[in-house]
């Protein structure tokens, strides 16, 4: 259910942001302003999304390495498990999974700002919001592959992380791509070479946050925190 909702965000987002640049009157999202409104609640389908993904299933030769790895340390990692209680766990997945939301949150509000901008058909604004929106989408890749683990994970939990927080860096530094051709379509150029690079580069941006995500999501259950723990600050209510 969560990889389907994160999907369906993605593709959201993408769609809206071509539909208020270039409106469809005959398409069911008509106008600029509904597909800003769009713009916006992609992020919200996303943020939901990727707290409901479920565990991945491990290979054969993955669980037989996490059971062997498990019998040599059992003692060892009770005891340091020991250490945290539920609440803790429960509130470093938490915070860890926000970390990731805000650290991505100023490259995502350029996105924002040129979704406005295309509405307003203001090209100028358009492209200084793609402009200074790729150095915010640097560092927010930098920034997401520089994220420490939770204090309570296992060394093999702390390298999955790292994993997954590499490929989520990667569709950040993909976007900051992404952005240099809102740029070219701000300034008019809108040969469909630019429109189908901009569609190939959000589905790797999709591809590479969906496996992120899924990872961070399967790795924080089975170090231990509970489901509803992982959901982002605000998204319970």
């Amino acid at each position: 259910m969560g990889g389907f909702i994160l999907l369906v965000s993605l593709a959201l987002f993408f769609l809206c942001i071509v539909l208020t640049i270039f409106p469809q009157p005959k398409f069911i999202i008509k106008t600029r302003k509904q597909s800003s409104f769009g713009v916006f609640a992609s992020f919200l389908l996303f943020a939901v999304g990727a707290a409901l993904l479920p565990p991945v299933a491990p290979s054969a030769d993955e669980k037989n390495t996490q059971q062997l790895a498990a019998s040599i340390s059992s003692s060892s990692s009770q005891a340091a498990k020991a250490e945290f209680s539920q609440e803790l766990i429960n509130n470093q997945a938490r915070n860890y999974v926000q970390e990731i939301i805000d650290r991505a949150a100023n490259c995502d509000a350029y996105g924002t700002k040129i979704a406005l901008a295309a509405e307003n058909n203001d090209a100028v604004a358009m492209y200084e919001a793609a402009q200074s929106g790729q150095p915010a989408c640097y560092d927010a890749a930098q920034r997401l592959k520089n994220l420490k683990p939770p204090v309570y994970v296992s060394a093999d939990g702390a390298k999955q992380l790292q994993e997954a927080v590499n490929k989520m860096g990667d569709a950040y530094y993909e976007k900051a791509y992404s952005f240099t051709l809102f740029k070219k379509i701000a300034d008019g150029d809108t040969r469909a070479s630019v429109i189908s690079e901009a569609k190939q580069s959000g589905e790797r941006i999709q591809a590479a946050t969906i496996m992120g995500f899924a990872l961070v999501n399967s790795v924080l259950h089975q170090e231990g925190a509970a489901p509803d723990a992982i959901m982002p600050k605000g998204s319970e209510k």
